[in-house]
């Protein structure tokens, strides 16, 4: 988890080296924020790394509050994506609950972009699809994220492919969440940069939450800056309430490269009323497919690079250290590459020679120096002689081992002498067949391939003097005259004329008057839209529906495209499939709408006066 902004000393560093849930040993704190405070933490007996997320609350056993944390914190803990950082567990203490999710090291898509100005098509696309496809998976089940933002999207490399996504604390915020009845004042939680205008005014968020951050998200990716910035997090609220956002086309560069209907995408995101986004992030991958070619959805390959030692690695325990590891590894490496260096002769262990383990005897003067010392020079001449003699021969036997394999196996010498007796007796396709049938088995087979080698020549000197056997001429005239005349002399007069003067008559007859049933027509329109048949509306695309013969009037709506009208003449051997494609209303137009209906959600006035930033208390 990335640490968003200095932390400040605090009472809560009075935890660390504390154990929570029996199992998790605070080591340092990440992060402070208005309803819970990250620490990086271990676990005592596994010695994995997480982040613990701990709040204070007294939340007794069976109370409204604390069912709701559970149902919540099991539901976000069964919730398993590639592209979400996974909730281990969770529990209730004295005065403080908690939950342990997965401890992710990269680099933040904020860090990403700072560094990049913006991002190219070719780099946004892969980055802002996973973020999708991980919004998707919790929007599928009901799960809103409720402060997402680009320090909560973390991109690190995964199985050779770098900028793979994992979002951070999906689901949290809603976890600690001030209880319903509480005398204490709900305050405003999240960037208040991402901030939806109904999260704002403290209304329920759901899915189209979401979907607004994922706007000012992908509106800071493609131009390197946020839509409404402000002196003072007040400004920007005000601003998400009231202020249209600057055109994103105005802000790119000339030759930015990006497509119209990805901008529009991005501005219906932003709008003000909820009704006019998308529905959630997986309405948005639908038309993104339609806006990019489908092959810049796939990452690219991560850069061969040195990888640098985590700042927020932790010791884990009496195991090696990251320097301990990495010289272990060297070392490792290193003695793989001479054993194959070596190739198939194993590396002679060298054992000490007498010299290396004789201590010389302090001098007692006299002749018994040099006599030691005699001793000491023969004893290195010994072992030295016997090590070369053992480098000239060789320490393996491998070259006795390997005659046997060219012996023939029992199948090889059974195909041998079967195409033998097909050559002997003048079968040259068959014995060239039982050839290839012992290389099949014995690829090595010198005595096979000369035979296969001389019998295609001879097969080819023959065929061209026009002198190879009658091998294949015998079967065929027996088959082809004998059946074929009787097959179509006695049938076809006795059962055609029955059938055909007989049953058409009746079957024509008797049809027309069975009444006919509904019609299966598939449904669809680019881009998601209402359907409505003859008035009634029957759901959003795509869709399957079971209409009866006859003329219908189909009626196609979305929010900021024109109304699609067509009627259909539905019939059992007609058409099955309408797909629609609607045009987008003008956007100036369609702005100006959407600006107007979202003034009744809160008046201008109210908002200097209902908006409040809630900052960490007592040095929090």
């Amino acid at each position: 988890m990335p640490v968003k902004r200095s932390i400040p000393a605090s009472g809560t560093d009075a935890l660390i080296g504390q154990t929570i849930g029996s199992h998790y040993t605070l080591q340092r704190v990440l992060e402070r924020g208005p309803r819970a405070q990250a620490f990086l933490a271990t676990h005592r007996t596994m010695h994995r790394t997480v982040v613990v997320q701990l709040a204070s609350a007294a939340w007794p056993d069976g109370s409204p509050a604390a069912v709701r944390f559970d149902e919540q914190a099991r539901a976000l803990a069964t919730l398993e994506h590639p592209n979400i950082a996974a909730v281990h567990d969770h529990g209730r203490e004295t005065a403080r609950v908690w939950v342990a999710v997965e401890y992710v090291e990269g680099e933040t898509l904020a860090e990403y972009v700072r560094r990049m100005g913006r991002l190219q098509l070719e780099a946004f696309v892969p980055i802002a699809a996973q973020v999708l496809k991980g919004l998707g998976g919790a929007h599928v089940r009901r799960i809103v994220h409720g402060d997402l933002n680009a320090d909560q999207v973390m991109l690190v490399e995964e199985q050779g492919r770098a900028n793979y996504v994992k979002l951070l604390d999906l689901g949290i915020a809603a976890l600690f969440e001030t209880p319903e009845g509480s005398d204490e004042d709900a305050p405003v939680v999240g960037e208040p940069a991402y901030l939806a205008p109904e999260v704002i005014m403290n209304r329920p968020a759901d899915a189209r939450s979401d979907v607004y951050a994922v706007g000012v998200l992908f509106y800071h990716m493609l131009s390197g800056r946020l839509p409404f910035e402000g002196d003072s997090p007040r400004d920007v609220l005000h601003k998400h309430v009231n202020a249209k956002p600057t055109p994103l086309e105005t802000v790119l560069p000339p030759s930015h490269g990006v497509p119209d209907e990805l901008i529009h995408l991005v501005h219906d995101c932003l709008a003000k009323n909820p009704d006019n986004r998308p529905a959630d992030a997986n309405e948005i991958v639908e038309r993104m497919i339609d806006c990019v070619p489908a092959a810049m959805f796939r990452l690219p390959v991560a850069a061969p690079r040195s990888r640098p030692a985590a700042k927020d690695n932790l010791s884990r325990g009496p195991g090696l250290s990251e320097t301990e590891a990495a010289q272990d590894r060297a070392r490792s490496a290193t003695l793989a590459a001479a054993v194959e260096a070596s190739g198939t002769h194993a590396i002679p262990a060298i054992e000490p020679t007498p010299s290396a383990v004789v201590h010389e005897p302090p001098s007692s003067g006299g002749s018994s120096g040099w006599i030691f010392a005699l001793l000491a020079i023969v004893g290195v001449g010994v072992g030295v002689y016997f090590y070369l003699e053992s480098q000239k021969q060789p320490p393996l036997p491998p070259p006795v081992a390997a005659p046997p394999q060219e012996a023939p196996p029992p199948q090889s010498a059974a195909g041998l002498a079967k195409a033998q007796e097909f050559e002997d007796a003048g079968k040259l396709q068959e014995a060239l067949a039982a050839y290839e049938v012992v290389l099949v088995t014995d690829p090595t087979n010198a005595q096979a391939k000369e035979r296969q080698a001389a019998l295609k020549a001879m097969i080819q000197e023959l065929e061209a003097k026009g002198q190879l056997p009658d091998t294949k001429v015998e079967a065929p005239p027996d088959t082809k005259v004998e059946t074929p005349p009787d097959t179509k002399v006695e049938a076809p007069p006795e059962t055609p004329p029955d059938t055909k003067v007989e049953t058409p008559p009746d079957t024509k007859v008797e049809t027309p008057p069975q009444p006919a049933g509904p019609v299966a027509i598939k449904v669809d329109a680019t881009p998601k839209a209402e359907v409505l048949v003859d008035g009634v509306s029957k759901g959003k695309t795509p869709l399957t529906l079971e209409l009866t013969p006859g003329p219908h009037q189909f009626e196609f709506k979305a929010k900021g495209f024109e109304n699609y009208l067509e009627t259909l003449e539905v019939a059992a051997e007609g058409q099955k499939e309408l797909k629609a494609k609607l045009k987008r209303v003008d956007r100036k137009s369609f702005r100006d709408e959407e600006n107007a209906a979202s003034e009744e959600l809160d008046p201008e006035e109210g908002v200097g006066t209902n908006i409040e930033i809630t900052r960490p208390k007592k040095g929090g």
